[in-house]
């Protein structure tokens, strides 16, 4: 009797735990949403992964650089250390225009539209520079004018009446790219217009066909160039009147002003000055060109001397130093 009352009390926990475990809303541990949870929680991290929609993605395009400027095209003569992170060099060089070449040769290491008029600033006053060297006495004095002293920007501070040497005013033009000494360079040539004259006179000499001057300081956005057309001019200086550059490459200079005595220490402004491979150079800006630079260095491979031009720069000493390091 005993045994019968165990047997039907077995059979009765029996059908009970039937009931519980089979009931979809009390959450027991064998229901479908736990097993699910379950199996999950025993899958492996690229399992889980896996389970993640995939989304193609584009490259990400700087629009900026893009409509700034095209791409960098290297020339077929380029040496071949220029090739080193060339794609990088063309998202991180900001220049407009560029040109790299040997002076000793007429076959650019890489151009970008070297083809393409720029405004080129205080580019101009390397072509002061040469009309000056070939036609005045560097040690003739000059008085300021009114009209020379009220150019654009405060380089030297000048004033009128004030005397200087020729070959003083040259380099404050120079290192200081003023335009107050320009103007009293041209001014003492003769008349301005007839300074601007010579100088486009000298360009068509030289073969700078796509070349026009206006003024001798280069403040207006019509002194307009190429970079071939700049390298013919560099070329010709560096070749016959190398002490452009020699000055351009110089720290410092002091100055005199003939009345008072004064002396006056004048600093350049152009960054690589002090290099040891730095053969000189000029700097320019005005708004509508950006920045813009001539440098000329000893070539890495000892095969003379190595330009660089960059126009409409918005890092011309950074845009030159990255040009310069693709070579070596």
């Amino acid at each position: 009797m005993q045994g019968m009352k165990q047997q039907g009390l077995f059979l009765a926990i029996v059908i009970l735990a039937s009931i519980f475990l089979t009931n979809p809303n009390n959450g027991g541990m064998f229901s479908k949403r736990n097993n699910q949870a379950l199996i999950i929680n025993q899958m492996k991290p690229t399992d889980v992964a896996a389970e993640t929609p995939i989304v193609d993605e584009k490259p990400t395009i700087n629009k900026t650089e893009t409509t700034a400027k095209e791409p960098a095209v290297l020339s077929n003569n380029a040496i071949s250390s220029s090739a080193i992170n060339a794609s990088n060099s063309q998202s991180t060089i900001s220049a407009q225009i560029v040109l790299v070449k040997l002076l000793n040769t007429n076959t650019p290491l890489k151009e970008v539209k070297a083809e393409n008029r720029w405004p080129i600033a205080s580019l101009t006053k390397l072509m002061t520079a040469l009309i000056a060297v070939e036609n005045l006495d560097l040690d003739a004095k000059v008085k300021l004018s009114e009209n020379a002293v009220s150019q654009p920007g405060t380089s030297g501070d000048f004033k009128s009446g004030e005397i200087y040497r020729n070959g003083d005013l040259l380099k404050a033009m120079l290192l200081l790219s003023s335009n107050d000494a320009a103007m009293a360079l041209a001014e003492s040539y003769g008349a301005e217009k007839d300074f601007v004259s010579a100088m486009n006179k000298k360009a068509a000499e030289l073969k700078m066909t796509e070349t026009k001057f206006v003024d001798p300081t280069g403040v207006s956005f019509l002194n307009q160039s190429t970079a071939n057309d700049l390298a013919k001019l560099v070329d010709y200086i560096y070749f016959h009147h190398r002490e452009i550059f020699d000055l351009t490459k110089e720290k410092s200079f002091s100055i005199t002003e003939i009345q008072s005595g004064k002396i006056k220490k004048i600093y350049n402004i152009n960054e690589f000055t002090g290099q040891k491979i730095f053969l000189g150079g000029k700097t320019g800006f005005i708004n509508e060109s950006k920045e813009n630079l001539i440098s000329l260095f000893d070539d890495p491979f000892g095969r003379g001397p190595l330009l660089i031009i960059v126009l409409g720069s918005n890092d011309r000493f950074g845009d030159t130093k990255m040009l310069l390091k693709e070579l070596q």
